[in-house]
Order: structure tokens, then C-alpha cells, then sequence
């Protein structure tokens, strides 16, 4: 609608057909990672090209509030996994998840869960191959679990149920940091990251739980008129002629 007339007229029903809008992105596998592999599938699979060549497909949004996001592997490789990494150090992503004290991970052909190098619990189980894997992670407990699909119902590792908080398969993530997910593997490893309702298997997500996109991020900041240098500001610079100073 314009204020000079030059109004449209609308046409029949406006019809999103994609929770993806320009109001509403969904988190996609970043191509701003020096160390991503072969993006594909909208920047939703990342595929590996060399045994020492790792997936390190990163969410290009962060972890917020209670986030669910879903996976799947076509081609094993080695070391396929997804988890979280902390997301300012992401652009320097270069191991397998789980590899290092930033990034927790699934590993989905063991079946255990990795930080620092090492397992750091046993309860999740394997992933197959062309099987639709998620995790449910709530950033305000560091309560973190795992599950895999069978048509559209969830099974979670651990008898876990994130809607009521039970049985995570660890509650160990520190609270105080900022989380992306992450997909993994090397060696040929094509992995797929799914981070929006539009894209997700399951019938229902667990309850309090949401997709990662733009419009839940918002909800879960808050923003003020105080404090918006926290967010955006600038800085002058004058130079002198000689040094900068």
C-alpha cells in the first residue's frame, strides 16, 4: 500500500508455502566456516571430500531457550556425529564433534557421547545409516538428549523426556555459554542438518521446545532501549595525518 497510490491490487490468496521467509530465517549450514566442506541440498547437507577433510557443517543461528533440531547421514565416512559447538569459537570448527572442550557430540556408529576427545557418557544409542537422528537441548540447564525417528514418533536414548526434563543423557553443558549445532565426519561423510518445522520428520515437537530460527531467538531476547549498545553501536575514528592514534 502507498501513501501516493500507487497501491498494489492483490490477486487472489497469499500463500507462504515455506516457514523459511524473509521474516523468519531457519538455521542453514554456514559457508562462512574456512573449514566447511561441499555444501548442498540449500545449505542443508555438507559433504566431506578426503580422509582428512572434516563435514564441520555449523547452524549459521545459535542456540536459544529450548532448541530441537533433527539429522541424517547418507554416507558413513568416519566419526559421523552431531552435537553443539560454542559458537564463538565455530568459524575455527576443524575436528570431529566432540573432539575438543568446546563442542559436545553424538557419535552416531559408537553410540556414545563425546566432549574433550574422550566419552562422556554411554547412553546414546547408534545411529543407522539413512536414519533420522535428533537432539533436544535447553540452554538454560544444560540438560542435552538424543533420540532417533521412527516415522514421525520419537525414541529417546535413556528413557529421557524433554518436555518434562527427565532423563538427559547429560546436564553438564555449561549454562553460561552460547551454543550452535553442529553436523560431523570425514572421510566422504555426507551428513544433513535440519533445523526448521518445514524440514522436520517428527509429528510434534517435545513441549516448550522450538525450531532454530529468527522469530524463536527474538522470543527468547530481550531488548531494550537501555542497553541497545549491546547490540549495535559505532566507533569513530580520525586519523591525524601521521600515525593512527
Amino acid at each position: 500500500v502507498s501513501s501516493k497510490s500507487n497501491s498494489w491490487t492483490n490477486n487472489n490468496t497469499v500463500t507462504t508455502v515455506s516457514t523459511h521467509t524473509p521474516t523468519n530465517i531457519a538455521g542453514l549450514i554456514t559457508q562462512l566456516n574456512p573449514n566447511v566442506a561441499t555444501l548442498s541440498n540449500n545449505n542443508k547437507t555438507v559433504t566431506s571430500t578426503g580422509t582428512s577433510d572434516y563435514t564441520n557443517g555449523v547452524c549459521t543461528l545459535p542456540c536459544t531457550g529450548k532448541v530441537y533440531f533433527e539429522f541424517e547421514y547418507s554416507v558413513v565416512g568416519t566419526h559421523p556425529g552431531a552435537g553443539i559447538v560454542e559458537t564463538s569459537l565455530a568459524s575455527a570448527f576443524n575436528d570431529y564433534v566432540g573432539g575438543s572442550s568446546s563442542n559436545w557430540g553424538w557419535y552416531f556408529t559408537g553410540g556414545q557421547l563425546y566432549h574433550s576427545g574422550s566419552e562422556s557418557e554411554t547412553t546414546p544409542s547408534t545411529l543407522a545409516v539413512n536414519t533420522r537422528g535428533c537432539i533436544a537441548f535447553d540452554t538454560a540447564t544444560g540438560k542435552f538428549w538424543t533420540g532417533q525417528l521412527s516415522g514421525s514418533t520419537v525414541t529417546w536414548d535413556n528413557s529421557g523426556d524433554p518436555a518434562t526434563g527427565s532423563n538427559p543423557i547429560t546436564s553438564s553443558i555449561p549454562t553460561s555459554t552460547t551454543w550452535s549445532a553442529v553436523v560431523s565426519g570425514r572421510n566422504s561423510c555426507s551428513i544433513s542438518l535440519f533445523t526448521t518445522s518445514d524440514d522436520f520428520e517428527v509429528s510434534a515437537l517435545p513441549t516448550g521446545f522450538t525450531a532454530i530460527d529468527t522469530t524463536n531467538i527474538a522470543s527468547d531476547t530481550t531488548r531494550t532501549a537501555s542497553d541497545t549498545t549491546k547490540y549495535f553501536d559505532t566507533i569513530l575514528y580520525e586519523g591525524n595525518g601521521q600515525g593512527q592514534r
